[in-house]
């Protein structure tokens, strides 16, 4: 389907295996680029409202430190 796309609206001409390569590796740098995100500590605002913020912000276990 991604490669019939291309061919038709881009005027790919690369063929099909191409494609697969490309997208394959992709799939690879963003499987290796992925970000941990942990919970931040919800306010009083977030209680009441019931939602559930998120910060990259990463927490260490007490005692330790990055």
């Amino acid at each position: 389907m991604i490669h019939e796309r291309l061919v038709e609206q881009y005027g790919f001409t690369g063929n099909y295996q191409r494609v697969k390569l490309y997208l394959q590796a992709l799939l690879n740098r963003a499987a290796a680029a992925q970000v941990t995100v942990d919970r931040r500590p919800l306010s009083v605002y977030d209680q009441i409202a019931g939602t559930a913020p998120f910060t990259t912000a990463r927490s260490y276990p007490k005692g330790t430190t990055s």
